[in-house]
C-alpha cells in the first residue's frame, strides 16, 4: 500500500528475478497504490512508437510492459485502471476500473483474446475526472457503457493499444495508434472520421494495477500527512523570508 508519508512520484521497485526498477505510482486516485505499466501520449501530428518491455517511470515518455515481464504474478493484481484524455474538437475523458479476471489476463500477456465482453461490462466502474473537470465532457458514463458496449478486439500481442474495446453502434473507441499500416488512430471515447482528425487529436492513455486497494482509514491519514508537510513547508518558507528581511535591516 506505500508508507503514510509517500507522495504520487516516481519509486524503485523490486521485481524480482527482474532486479529493482524505476516506476511511476500514484498515491491518491481512489486512496492510491497504483502502479503506472502502460503510458501513451500523442501530440498533435507526432509519430508515435510502441515500445513493449520498458515499465513507464513517469507519465511524458511512452511505453508498456506486460505485467508477466515484470515478475508480478496474477495474484499480486487485483484491479486495473484505464484513464484516457483527447483534445480535438472538445475534451474528453474516459476513467473507469476493472477487476474483471480475464482484463487482468490480457494485461499480464498482451494478449486481446483474453478479454471478455460480458465479464468487462459486469466489473465496470466508472469513474471521474481526476482533478479540475471544467471542459472535460465524459466519453462514456457507466449507463451508455452497459448499453452500448459491443466490441472487444482479438490481436494476441495487441495489448491495450490494438484497439482493446469500445462501441461500434455509439462509435467510442479506446485506440493508441492501432495496427492498421497508414492509419494511425488515437482515439479516448472517440470515433475519427479520418486519419487526419485523428492525427491531430492530443491523447494520453493510461493504464494502472493494484493489489489490494488501502483502506480508507490509511488513505485519509496519508491525505492529512500530505497536509501537514505542505503547511511545515510554507512555515519554513515564511521564517526564511522573515530572516532575510531582518538581515537587510
Amino acid at each position: 500500500m506505500g508508507a503514510l508519508n509517500n507522495d504520487s512520484g516516481t519509486y524503485w521497485l523490486d521485481l524480482g528475478k527482474k532486479g529493482k526498477a524505476q516506476v511511476y505510482c500514484d498515491m491518491y486516485s481512489m486512496r492510491g497504490g497504483w502502479t503506472l505499466f502502460f503510458n501513451y501520449m500523442h501530440l498533435p501530428n507526432a509519430e508515435v512508437k510502441i515500445l513493449q518491455g520498458k515499465m513507464p517511470n513517469n507519465l511524458k515518455k511512452n511505453s508498456h510492459m506486460n505485467l508477466k515481464d515484470s515478475g508480478f504474478s496474477e495474484l499480486d493484481v487485483q484491479e486495473l485502471r484505464f484513464f484516457c484524455t483527447e483534445k480535438s474538437t472538445q475534451k474528453f475523458f474516459w476513467h473507469f476500473k476493472t477487476d474483471s479476471p480475464k482484463m487482468i489476463s490480457a494485461a499480464f500477456n498482451g494478449d486481446q483474446r483474453k478479454m471478455d465482453l460480458g465479464e468487462l461490462k459486469s466489473t465496470y466502474g466508472e469513474l471521474q475526472f481526476p482533478g479540475k473537470v471544467v471542459m472535460w465532457t465524459k466519453a462514456m458514463d457507466q449507463f451508455e457503457m452497459q448499453d452500448t458496449l459491443d466490441y472487444v478486439r482479438n490481436n494476441p500481442v495487441g495489448s491495450f493499444w490494438d484497439k482493446p474495446f469500445g462501441s461500434k453502434s455509439a462509435g467510442k473507441f479506446w485506440v493508441v495508434k492501432g495496427s492498421e499500416k497508414g492509419n494511425d488512430r488515437f482515439e479516448c471515447g472517440t470515433h475519427h472520421k479520418s486519419q487526419l482528425e485523428s492525427a491531430t487529436a492530443y491523447t494520453h492513455h493510461t493504464v494502472w494495477f493494484r493489489g489490494d486497494a488501502p483502506t480508507e482509514d490509511f488513505a485519509r491519514q496519508r491525505y492529512f500527512n500530505k497536509e501537514i508537510k505542505k503547511m511545515e513547508t510554507e512555515a519554513q518558507k515564511l521564517a526564511k523570508q522573515k530572516e532575510e528581511e531582518a538581515k537587510k535591516k
